[in-house]
C-alpha cells in the first residue's frame, strides 16, 4: 500500500482571515470587512466587501457561499453565488 505524502501549500494573502470555506476550485477567505477568493494556486479571483458583523460562513454546493452576520442585535443569512467572480478570472 502506497500512502502519497501530504502536499502543503502556502498562500500569502492581503487581509488577516478570519474565516475560511474551502472549494473545488480554490479557497474565500474573510476577515470582519471583505473577502478575498483565490485558487489554490494564489491567484486572487475577486474581492468584495462583505455585511457588518460577519460570524460565520460556509460553502456550500461549487460555488455558493453562506455569510451568517449578528449585528446591533439582529441577525443576517446572507446566499452569495462566486460564480460570476470566478467566471471573470477564467
Amino acid at each position: 500500500m502506497h500512502l502519497k505524502p501530504y502536499r502543503l501549500i502556502r498562500l500569502t494573502i492581503a487581509i488577516r482571515p478570519q474565516f475560511v470555506a474551502a472549494f473545488p476550485w480554490g479557497v474565500v477567505v474573510c476577515d470582519e470587512e471583505q473577502l478575498i477568493a483565490m485558487d489554490y494556486n494564489g491567484q486572487q479571483i475577486g474581492q468584495s466587501e462583505i455585511p457588518q458583523g460577519i460570524c460565520a460562513i460556509a460553502a456550500h454546493g461549487e460555488t455558493g457561499l453562506a455569510i451568517a452576520t449578528w449585528h446591533q442585535a439582529e441577525s443576517a443569512l446572507y446566499s452569495l453565488n462566486l460564480e460570476a467572480m470566478r467566471s471573470a478570472s477564467l
